[in-house]
């Protein structure tokens, strides 16, 4: 009789142990999944774009790949293609190099504001979008 209260415990035992396995893995898997979901540092392709349909833009197109200082920014009109570089980056504002001055734009509203030796020339109001993979 003891033999037999032995073995079931040792059975009980055995099926919990196996049990807090399976919980244990969910709860790995579901760490990981959360990680790489809010990690923007694992995206292998970014680009922000403003589109800007005002007759006043003086680009009707912004595109910029790394939001980082330094980086290239490409301005798109009917006049032409140019580029500039990224001045000052922060999540709410961009200030970037552009043919005919500065280019400030508010991450966040979408609006960008045109400067022609730091006098104002137009701001316009964009749409903003966002592309990662």
């Amino acid at each position: 009789m003891i033999k037999k209260s032995l073995t079931r415990s040792s059975q009980a035992g055995f099926t919990r142990s196996k049990n807090f396995g399976k919980v244990r893995s969910v709860c790995a898997m579901g760490a990981i999944v959360i990680t790489v979901n809010g990690c923007d540092m694992l995206s292998r392709f970014f680009e922000e774009t403003y589109t800007c349909p005002q007759q006043n833009a003086l680009a009707e197109r912004i595109t910029f790949k790394k939001p980082q200082n330094g980086a290239d920014i490409l301005f798109e009109g009917n006049a032409g293609n140019a580029t500039g570089e990224i001045i000052d980056i922060s999540d709410d504002k961009l200030t970037a190099s552009a043919p005919w001055g500065t280019t400030i734009i508010d991450r966040n509203s979408g609006k960008v504001s045109f400067l022609k030796a730091n006098k104002l020339i137009a701001t316009v109001s964009c749409k903003k979008t966002v592309f990662k993979m």
